[in-house]
């Protein structure tokens, strides 16, 4: 399994790229419903916390969605460097604020 430290990590990346985009994708979050693994409770408390304040907020404002890049920037900031592709975080980065302000217009 992952150490305690690297679920909380992932859940707070998962919960701040839901509050970025601006939606939880459901089907991602029923496909884990099941899952007894750590990698799965992190999702999914990722995604349910997410949909709880997203459902309390007409839509994602700036400053929600610039706290949820700090949270991001921090839980990024404990990960070692040498488990992390930077390349492929800011791609993933890049495409989920396109959608988002795609989806926003």
């Amino acid at each position: 399994g992952i150490s305690a430290s690297k679920s909380n990590i992932l859940k707070a990346l998962l919960f701040a790229k839901a509050i970025i985009v601006g939606s939880v994708n459901m089907n991602d979050a029923g496909s884990i419903d099941e899952g007894t693994s750590e990698v799965d409770q992190a999702k999914r408390d990722a995604y349910h916390d997410a949909a709880f304040v997203l459902s309390q907020i007409n839509a994602p404002r700036w400053q929600t969605k610039a706290y949820a890049v700090k949270l991001a920037k921090k839980a990024l900031g404990m990960v070692e460097p040498a488990h992390i592709d930077a390349s492929i975080l800011e791609e993933s980065i890049t495409a989920a604020c396109t959608a988002s302000q795609a989806t926003s217009h």
